[in-house]
């Protein structure tokens, strides 16, 4: 096991678009309810033991902080218009 944040093997991925006028805030919360989804599917393996899917995907560099998605969202916001 890694115990490093983000660094270990990734076993599933959910995507989910921006929304319109769409804030950091709300796009942690929105994040934070695709993590619930996600425990809820993933727990179940393993409270039984079972071996945890890996996706071929990989964790990139980049770390995203509440500032960068900010400005992400602004971003994004101006662009739409």
């Amino acid at each position: 096991m890694v115990e490093e944040i983000d660094c270990g093997a990734i076993i599933a991925v959910r995507s989910f678009s921006i929304l319109d006028g769409e804030t950091a805030t709300s796009l942690k919360m929105r994040s934070g309810i695709y993590c619930l989804y996600l425990l809820n599917e993933i727990l179940p393996m393993i409270i039984e033991g079972k071996e945890l899917p890996l996706m071929q995907k990989t964790w990139g560099k980049k770390l995203y902080t509440y500032v960068d998605l900010d400005a992400l969202t602004k971003q994004y916001g101006k662009k739409k218009t």
